[in-house]
Parts: C-alpha cells; sequence; structure tokens
C-alpha cells in the first residue's frame, strides 16, 4: 500500500478543484459517466481485492485503503466512481469531515453535476433534496443526479416511490449496462410486473457483469426475485438460486472471503442446513476475526445456553462462562471490539474479579475504543459503562468526571456528525437523544455522591425531577413513570440519604423503588436486597422486613412502564400475502381480539420472543375469541420459511413489509405487538423483548388480550 503523505487531503482539494465542463450526451450512447475510466476500474478491481477484510474495525488496514483512494482520486479528479469508492469507504464518524469537503467543491463549481451529485448523495432530508434538483437543473440528462434524486423521493415523508421509479427508469435507460444501483432500489418501487419483465435481461447483465459486481449485487437479485414471485412460488426461486451458488463456487477470485459471504447467504435462502455449516466452516478457517465470524460465534455462544447475544443480564455463572470464552478469543483477535465488548458485560456481573484486573480490563477496552470510536454506532458508549463499572465497584472514583465528560463529548460529536434526520424518524431520534442525556445526567448524580459532592447531588436530582416531568410528556416517552415513581430517581434519593446519614429515609426509597418492577424482575429484588441490608444494620430483622413489605401491591404503573400503553386508531387496511399464496385482508380478522406481533429473521429480540409467542397462541386458540397473526418485515421474503423450517416454529406469516413501512411508518421499532379488538382498532401497542423478563411478557400479553376482548364485549351489550 502507498504510504500515506501529510497534508493529502490538502493535495487533494487543490486537485479537484480542476473544473471541467460536462460532456453532452447522444440520444442513442450510454453515458461517458456509467463507468469508470478503463485504468481507474483496473486499479479500483485491485484494491477491491487487495483490501478484502480491512473493515471499518480493522486497522491500519482500513486507513492504508483509504489513503490509496485518495490517490487514485488525485490521479482521476472528475472519475465519478473512484469519487464513490472513496465516499463509501469512508468511516460513519468522519461523515461531517467528508460533506464538508464536497461541499466546498460544490460551492467552487455551482453548476457542476459530478461535485453535486456527490455531495447530495452523503446529505439527509431538504438539502439533499434541493442539491439534487439543483443536479438535475444542471445536466438533466445526467443519470446520477436521477439516482440520487430517487434517494431523496424514498426518504420523503412520506415516501414517493412512484416518482422514484421514474428517475430510476431515466438512470437505466442513460446506463443500460449499470446494474447493481437498479438491483439495490428495484424492491422499494413497486411496479411488479415492470420488473417481471426484466427480470431475464437483469440476471444476464449481472452475469456478465465483473465478478466484484457479481459478488456485491446478486444477493439484490434474489431478494427482488423472491419479492417479485407469490410464496407459492418460491420453492422455484430457490432452485434458481441453488444454480446460481453452483456457479459462483467455481469462480476465480482472487480472495475466498466476498464468495464466502455470498454464498453462506445463499445457502441460506435454500435452507440447506449441511452447505451452509461447510461454508461458515470455511470462513472461520479463512478469516477467524471478520465481523460476520465474530457475530456468529457471539450468537452460538448465546443460543447454546437458550439466551440472547444482547442479554442486558447475566448470572454469575453465565458470566464466568463468558469471561473465560472471550479470553479465548481475544487470543485469536485481540483487537475485536465486539469480543470486547461483550467481555465487559461479563465483567460488569463477576464480584470476585479484582481491582487491578477490573481496570486492566476497562483501560484495554477504552483503547480499542478510543481508535474505533469513529466507526461504530452504539446507545452507551465504553466511557459510560466504564464509569458505571468504577460506581459499582467504589475503586478508581476520581477516574468518574474525566469519563463522563468524554460521554458527552462522545454524544455531542455523533449529533453533530449524523445530519438531519429523515423527517418520519426526527421526533423519535429526538426524544431518544433527551432520554439518553437523562440517563448520562443520572450518572453524573451517581458520581457526585459518591465522590461526596452532596450539594451538587440534591441540586441535580432536584433538576432531574423537572426533566423527568418534562419527558414523560412527550408522545413517545409518555408511559415513563412520573418523577415520583420513576425507580432511577427513588434510588438515588436513597443513595444521597445514606450518604447524608439518613438511613431510615434510606430504606423507605428504596422499598418505593423496588414496589416500581414486577417481583419477577432484577431491579425490584436488587433495591429490596438494599433496603433490607441496611434495615438488618439498624438492628430489624428480616421477619420484621417481611411483616413490612407484606400487602404490598405493585402499582399499575409498573406493569404499563416501558411495556404496554393503550391506544385507540384504526388498523391500517391491507391486502396482504401469507406463506401459502392466501391474501389476507383486515375482514379475516373481524369478530376476534387478535395479536399481531410484527417481527424479522435479523432481529435478535425478535427470534428470542417467538418461541414465547408461540406458547401465547397455544393458550389463544382455546379461549373463544383471542388469535395470534404476525407480519414478517424482511426485506428478502425467501428467508421466512428456511427460518420457520429450522426453529421449529409454525404461525400465520403475512409478508408486509412494505405495508409496515408505508402505513405505520416513522416510529416502528421491533419486536413490536399490537392488540386489535373485533371491530378493527387498535387497543394496545408494545415494542421490544427481553429474555429477562419472558415469562412476565408472556402473562402480561394474555392479560391485556382478554382486557380488551372483555373490553369489547361489554361495548358491544351496551
Amino acid at each position: 500500500m502507498p504510504e500515506r503523505r501529510p497534508d493529502r487531503a490538502a493535495c487533494a482539494a487543490v486537485v479537484l478543484a480542476i473544473a471541467l465542463v460536462a460532456p453532452t450526451l447522444g440520444q442513442d450512447d450510454e453515458h461517458p459517466t456509467c463507468r469508470p475510466h478503463p485504468d481507474a476500474e483496473a486499479r479500483l478491481e485491485e484494491l477491491y481485492w487487495e483490501t478484502i477484510g480491512c473493515e471499518p474495525l480493522r486497522q491500519p488496514c482500513w486507513r492504508e485503503k483509504l489513503a490509496a483512494l485518495r490517490e487514485l482520486r488525485e490521479r482521476f479528479p472528475r472519475d465519478l466512481h473512484v469519487h464513490r469508492a472513496y465516499q463509501n469507504a469512508m468511516p460513519a464518524g468522519d461523515r461531517e469531515q467528508m460533506v464538508q469537503e464536497y461541499r466546498e467543491l460544490a460551492d467552487r463549481h455551482p453548476d457542476d453535476p459530478l461535485f453535486l451529485y456527490l455531495l447530495a448523495r452523503r446529505l439527509r432530508g431538504e438539502e439533499l433534496t434541493a442539491t439534487a434538483e439543483r443536479a438535475l437543473a444542471a445536466a438533466p440528462d445526467y443519470p446520477w443526479a436521477h439516482l440520487v434524486r430517487l434517494v431523496a423521493y424514498l426518504g420523503a415523508e412520506p415516501p414517493r416511490p412512484e416518482a422514484a421509479f421514474e428517475h430510476l427508469e431515466t438512470f437505466m435507460r442513460l446506463c443500460p449496462e449499470n446494474i447493481a444501483p437498479v438491483l439495490a432500489y428495484a424492491g422499494r418501487l413497486g411496479e411488479p410486473e415492470y420488473w417481471r419483465e426484466r427480470l431475464p435481461g437483469l440476471r444476464r447483465r449481472l452475469g456478465e457483469a465483473s465478478v466484484p459486481d457479481q459478488l456485491q449485487s446478486t444477493s439484490w437479485l434474489w431478494t427482488l426475485e423472491f419479492q417479485l414471485r407469490p410464496p407459492t412460488e418460491h420453492e422455484q426461486v430457490r432452485e434458481r438460486v441453488r444454480e446460481d451458488l453452483e456457479r459462483l463456487a467455481r469462480l476465480e477470485v482472487a480472495a475466498e472471503a466476498p464468495l464466502l459471504r455470498l454464498l453462506a447467504s445463499g445457502w441460506e435462502l435454500v435452507g440447506d442446513a449441511e452447505r451452509l455449516a461447510e461454508v461458515r466452516a470455511r470462513q472461520g478457517a479463512v478469516d477467524a476475526c471478520a465481523f460476520e465470524v465474530v457475530n456468529r460465534t457471539l450468537e452460538a455462544w448465546a443460543e447454546a445456553r437458550g439466551m440472547e447475544v444482547a442479554a442486558r443480564e447475566l448470572t454469575p455463572e453465565l458470566a464466568r462462562g463468558l469471561y473465560h470464552a472471550t479470553s479465548g478469543w481475544l487470543e485469536t483477535c485481540p483487537e475485536s471490539y465486539p469480543y470486547w465488548s461483550t467481555r465487559m458485560r461479563a465483567v460488569a456481573e463477576l464480584d470476585e474479579l479484582g481491582a487491578d484486573a477490573l481496570l486492566a480490563d476497562i483501560d484495554r477496552y477504552l483503547e480499542i475504543w478510543e481508535r474505533e470510536k469513529g466507526r461504530i454506532g452504539t446507545w452507551s458508549s465504553p466511557y459510560r459503562e466504564s464509569a458505571e463499572l468504577l460506581l459499582e465497584r467504589g475503586i478508581a472514583l476520581e477516574r468518574l468526571p474525566a469519563l463522563i465528560e468524554q460521554e458527552r463529548a462522545y454524544v455531542r460529536g455523533r449529533r453533530a456528525g449524523r445530519g438531519e434526520p429523515p423527517a418520519a424518524m426526527k421526533a423519535q431520534i429526538e426524544e431518544s437523544e433527551l432520554l439518553r442525556d437523562f440517563e448520562i445526567d443520572l450518572l453524573a448524580t451517581r458520581a457526585d455522591i459518591a465522590l461526596g459532592d452532596l450539594d451538587a447531588a440534591a441540586a441535580a436530582l432536584d433538576r432531574l425531577e423537572t426533566r423527568i416531568a418534562e419527558l414523560a410528556r412527550m408522545p413517545g416517552l409518555g408511559r415513563m413513570s412520573a418523577p415520583a415513581q420513576h425507580p432511577s430517581l427513588l434510588a438515588l434519593r436513597a443513595e444521597l440519604a445514606l450518604a447524608e446519614d439518613r438511613r431510615p429515609d434510606a430504606i423507605a426509597y428504596w422499598r418505593q423503588a423496588a414496589a416500581q418492577f414486577p417481583a419477577s424482575v432484577r431491579g425490584r429484588t436488587d433495591y429490596e436486597q438494599r433496603a433490607l441490608e441496611l434495615w438488618q444494620e439498624l438492628g430489624g430483622t428480616a421477619e420484621a422486613f417481611a411483616l413490612l413489605a407484606a400487602g404490598e401491591e405493585m402499582p399499575q404503573a409498573a406493569v404499563e412502564m416501558g411495556v404496554w400503553s393503550e391506544v385507540a386508531k384504526p388498523l391500517a387496511p391491507f391486502e396482504l400475502l401469507d406463506l401459502e399464496g392466501r391474501t389476507w385482508t383486515p375482514d379475516d380478522l373481524a369478530g376476534q381480539t387478535v395479536l399481531i406481533n410484527v417481527w424479522a429473521t435479523w432481529c435478535g429480540p425478535c427470534r428470542v420472543e417467538l418461541p414465547y409467542l408461540a406458547r401465547l397462541e397455544e393458550t389463544a386458540e382455546e379461549l373463544e375469541g383471542l388469535r395470534i397473526l404476525t407480519f414478517n418485515v424482511d426485506r428478502n421474503p425467501g428467508l421466512i420459511v428456511p427460518y420457520l423450517e429450522r426453529e421449529g416454529l409454525e404461525f400465520d406469516v403475512l409478508l408486509a413489509e412494505r405495508h409496515v413501512l408505508d402505513e405505520q411508518s416513522g416510529r416502528l421499532s421491533i419486536p413490536q405487538n399490537w392488540i386489535v379488538d373485533p371491530q378493527g382498532t387498535i387497543r394496545r401497542e408494545q415494542s421490544g423483548f427481553s429474555a429477562e423478563a419472558a415469562e412476565l411478557w408472556l402473562g402480561e400479553a394474555l392479560r391485556q388480550m382478554k382486557a380488551v376482548h372483555a373490553g369489547a364485549e361489554t361495548a358491544a351489550g351496551d
């Protein structure tokens, strides 16, 4: 790889400042920007093979790849494909820097469709739309301006697939041999008859494409074929996929990793477990530290123990097992952030781990994070996780202020680099950010107490109560407890009272915090234990403490907090196929109370939830008027049957990706459950799933279904 020169970005800006007039296009010609310059194309293909395995989490390989692309960009300053490769390789954390670089280029050349397009493809919202329109106005026959205008229409609120389709048609006319963008977007634009007619041609062109293009685009072709064919024809599609796999396996490649990745996805679609296992074993042998291999290793460890990979809580036994497992994995992949992140989840549950070992793990975790943080998106960063660990163990407390400030700076940086969110997601993202700020403030207040700054902690608690009252009034966070019942605030009040030697007050606050949780949830038992230990320190007995708590009922807020919410909105009209090819409409649900579960095969919590949903269905079938239905939102519906067969699950599954995205837009996350009354009105909503509270979810879901059904019967009687 070439050495990275100093001031390379500045040199590149000078070279790229050369303004050339965009070439004109004859009516029957392919636009000259459809393919790279032959020399650039050859170098891009070389880089593709040379940098296989250079993921954002693999340094310094990734930096070398970027340096090589910058050098190529200097040699071909007007080659759109070189710029695209450079932009695609740029880590997400450097997005704002890249946007600024291309904004300056577009400002220097305000009528050049090349730089307007390159800027637009990294923008969002109204600025994306306006820049795409400028590119089209500058050159109506510039194919890539049509492509970015398509993206703007799909990201609009509401999306406009019919308008986007017109621009993809124009792109296909101008660049008839460039099918990768066509396959990437075709399945999102409707017009199934149009695409069915063109599938044979798309298959032919893909077969004639370069090996890198085939490896990157074949999975899109498979997805499109499954989307365009009814479920009754999916077995025929699988046969074609099998034929593709046999042909692809004979390709001569300079590096196996991308081919193996494609083969694995294909054998999963076909449902051939034996061939899939062979390919996965080969992937592990080729590169044990590749992202998909690491992810699969973690999933296999968790599934073997009946838990979800991202389980928030571990038993001490599981934590010890995971800690020892990560020791082995990190010997092979010492720089793997996913392995380190998983190890720290285990560390958090191991009280027996000595201070020196704990601090060594924290320091190494933070070292990996400092290098990779611009390339990883995460809700809770290692700064925050480390601060919480130090607080729990009461060691190195002097490090808390710096860690918390680093967390705040990280959050600010992520927001600054994010850009304008899509309109449909804006409110949800803003609420999520407010909640994250609130959680950081909770952590800072705990640190104040631990460091003995009790006046600051008391003032912070008052501010937090005001903040949580504001959060509770927001649409998406309205199910949060009021300040007087919020368990985190009550627990902080208890810690402050204990620090001020008001131990009876601390007991009262901890007991009230515990009362906000159902009995089976860990938060309740933790707070009860703290209260009991302090009660005994004051001379009380466990028997008397039990009498004190006897008869205490969990408040209704504890049942509803973050679980089920009452709503009243009509179920959107639909005509959806099930896996047998039958068309369903809301009329098929009339007169029944129906729980509709929204899920996907790629959703980890969904996969953990589905066996419990099967148990709920068994119970519901025995009760008159109750039933279970599922909406699957996989982009490739071909994944559903192999997954259900592998897991031994049977449900009524409707293919609902477009319906959910188009009709239930804006605030949807999965897994999600809706309880629909016999008149077709959604009466309850719930999202998310945690294995730790699975039995609670099961009982509560049935209770909510019965309540909705009983309410409907009462209303009908009136």
